[in-house]
């Protein structure tokens, strides 16, 4: 097995959650990405991190601010939804069944970001709502580490006649 990277490991996330989001409602309907930023650990701003990245791009204001309380336990639990969010095809178990497997897949790749499995990791859900896209991140902080997950749901646009 090759070892790699944080960068490497952090754009496998990306393009896993990036293929399977594709999967999933109209063209270009849902996104997933992923991407890891170094912060101090004593500041527990994540969203500040996440708008710093963006470097004025994008100012996200967010609606929802919510440390997990299980942590990586309720990340695993929650993060399937935003993977297959509008899956059009197989039964309600089979999707359920796909989402808990491919949440435990993320977790395996979340732990090669890290130098070990990050069981005392911090986790933060935020969410962003505008009128062209719902935003979700999960922030998990891990020493100087912040990997960010997110995942976007483009609203459909509405033009005037």
């Amino acid at each position: 097995m090759r070892v790699r990277n944080r960068d490497e490991n952090t754009g496998r996330i990306g393009g896993f959650l990036y293929g399977l989001c594709a999967l999933s409602g109209d063209l270009r309907e849902y996104e997933g990405s992923a991407y890891s930023l170094e912060m101090n650990p004593e500041d527990h701003d994540i969203g500040a991190a996440i708008n710093a990245f963006f470097c004025g791009q994008y100012e996200f204001s967010f609606t929802l601010v919510e440390d997990l309380e299980d942590r990586l336990g309720e990340l695993e639990k929650r993060v399937g939804r935003y993977m297959l969010p509008d899956l059009r095809f197989g039964s309600e178990e089979f999707v359920s069944g796909m989402r808990g497997y491919l949440a435990f897949r993320l977790m395996d790749m979340i732990n090669d970001v890290f130098d070990e499995f990050p069981l005392c990791a911090s986790v933060t859900h935020l969410r962003h709502r505008s009128n062209s896209v719902e935003a979700d991140f999960f922030g998990i902080m891990s020493g100087k580490r912040l990997l960010v997950l997110q995942f976007n749901k483009y609203v459909a646009r509405q033009f005037a006649d």
